[in-house]
């Protein structure tokens, strides 16, 4: 008898500990949406290089993988909706920036050139 009750033990905290520790079926639309941002950043060439919009894609990346361990671990936490405003924040800052890559030189004016014709060096 005292071997069922072990064997029933072991089965129910097999049981409780699946269901407490597993993750949602189904993740949210959120989840799936800072998912698909977080790829998207990954797929951009300028993320991996040296450029000065890297570093708004990495504060991006870097909140949207805050936003996704969080929601992995507690998908109901009150601190989502802080980690959505960080991102949605740190996106808006993202848009406004304007990048101009090809910055054209000044045209300096007013400046004259001035050619000697020197007799011994146009033999050469």
């Amino acid at each position: 008898m005292n071997f069922k009750l072990h064997r029933y033990i072991i089965f129910l905290f097999i049981l409780i500990s699946g269901i407490i520790h597993a993750q949602p079926k189904e993740p949210s639309s959120n989840y799936k949406y800072v998912l698909r941002i977080q790829r998207d950043i990954e797929a951009e060439v300028g993320f991996y290089l040296d450029e000065p919009k890297t570093g708004d894609l990495k504060k991006v990346h870097h909140e949207s993988t805050n936003y996704l361990l969080l929601s992995e671990v507690y998908p109901n936490h009150k601190a989502l909706s802080r980690r959505s405003e960080k991102i949605k924040k740190a996106v808006s800052e993202l848009q406004q920036k304007k990048y101009n890559p090809n910055i054209q030189k000044d045209k300096k004016s007013n400046i004259r050139y001035h050619f000697f014709y020197i007799d011994e060096f146009s033999n050469d």
